[in-house]
């Protein structure tokens, strides 16, 4: 079976769901053609047809744009920022779409399902598998009709091959060891559970309630100084989360190593992923998008970059939800966290089907650090090969090497 046929089998199962539904289809199989394929058929049934399509960046509504526009449906269908339609009333169409349906999970932006009148309702998403299981709450909407994982569709031939390397790389850790501890010893003040903590911080109300529990509700003079207590220990979580985030996001030998990667493969056309503008900067050459930059801007050097045969886009917390880019065949990921939904949206930008190319997608992660036990989580039912420095050197220079056989850590907590 082609890529266009499953295709065929997806719309036919939304539509025997009675056009209500949600296509999770990994990234590069085909959503939004499948999306296109279906507002071209109903147009075609009913000429004055009104289509809305939701979108979570300014980035994605342009992409969808151009497609709607090659497709000749530009004068049924409005494109709109999901942020731009929560709480307003007046929007009424035939058919509404909602790309990236896992970010319209909180509690105001699924209010957009009871807002938007519509008859028919198409959720798009390349995984549902949040950390939080919030996507549970969007099932009270719409079910998922069809899923399409990157397994079955690498296995298929739908999309690019792509290698996944765990690269491990050692460090000094003994600042990160410190900002750990902080983290444990202000966490333990919650009895370890993070909602509250993160509640604590910005409730009075829950801080309160929490105040009167280990008060013992004993005066107003001890409920306030646990409330002051509390606020400090929830501050300090939060500095503590933070510390431990930027030594693994920022450490120089992530630059190191995404520069020796790129050295390696200059005939080909590279993106790596950072958390930050500063970390994107500072491997020193190629192109770079931010999320800082306008719309304009990153249009400019998203033509420019698609154009290239090979070269280098460095990007800060941008291309990392629905970017088509031609012929990219390396991504360097150098800010991991334990989102599922983000890994598989930068492992597939490189997806894309094109010719007989091998894609590789290199995550550097510091070794006994929270990251590990963040991409084991997210990597859970996905193979991958996990390497070490001198193992990466091996492999960039086509020489022979083995995988490094390493036994999971137990973390305390997934955070």
């Amino acid at each position: 079976m082609n890529r266009d046929e499953r295709q065929e089998i997806c719309i036919s199962n939304w539509k025997a769901a009675g056009g209500k539904g949600i296509l999770e289809l990994c990234v590069g199989f085909g959503k939004t053609r499948c999306s296109l394929k279906i507002m071209q058929r109903l147009i075609a049934k009913k000429p004055n047809a009104k289509i809305i399509v939701i979108v979570p960046t300014e980035y994605l509504k342009g992409q969808w744009l151009l497609q709607i526009a090659d497709w000749k449906l530009l004068h049924n269908t409005d494109v709109i920022i999901i942020n731009s339609a929560i709480g307003e009333r007046g929007f009424e169409c035939d058919l509404l779409i909602v790309d990236e349906i896992h970010e319209a999970c909180n509690d105001n932006r699924i209010t957009l399902f009871k807002t938007i009148k519509h008859k028919l309702c198409l959720g798009l998403s390349g995984s549902l598998d949040r950390i939080d299981n919030k996507q549970l709450s969007l099932l009270r909407f719409l079910p998922v009709v069809d899923t399409i994982t990157l397994l079955e569709a690498v296995r298929n031939d739908w999309v690019a091959k792509a290698n996944e390397y765990k690269v491990l790389l050692t460090v000094d850790l003994t600042e990160y060891q410190e900002a750990h501890q902080r983290f444990l010893h202000h966490f333990a003040f919650f009895a370890f559970d993070f909602e509250l903590a993160m509640a604590c911080l910005k409730d009075s109300t829950v801080r309160y309630n929490y105040a009167l529990q280990i008060s013992g509700g004993q005066s107003k003079g001890a409920i306030s100084g646990a409330m002051g207590e509390i606020m400090v220990h929830a501050i300090q979580f939060m500095k503590a989360l933070s510390d431990r985030k930027n030594f693994v996001w920022s450490h120089v030998k992530k630059t190191e190593i995404a520069r020796l990667i790129v050295d390696h493969r200059r005939d080909k056309k590279i993106i790596t992923f950072s958390q930050t503008k500063a970390m994107a900067e500072s491997i020193g050459e190629g192109m770079l998008m931010h999320s800082g930059q306008t719309k304009k801007k990153r249009g400019q050097i998203m033509d420019e970059f698609n154009a290239m045969e090979c070269g280098l886009l460095s990007s800060a917390k941008a291309l990392e939800r629905g970017a088509d880019i031609q012929n990219l065949s390396v991504a360097i990921n150098m800010a991991f966290n334990s989102s599922k939904i983000a890994k598989t949206q930068k492992s597939g930008r490189v997806s894309r089907k094109e010719g007989d190319k091998t894609a590789e997608v290199y995550t550097l992660l510091i070794k006994g650090t929270m990251e590990e036990a963040w991409y084991n989580k997210s990597m859970a039912g996905t193979p991958y090969i996990t390497i070490d420095e001198s193992q990466l050197v091996a492999l960039l220079k086509g020489e022979e090497y083995k995988e490094t056989k390493e036994k999971h850590k137990e973390y305390l907590f997934s955070i």
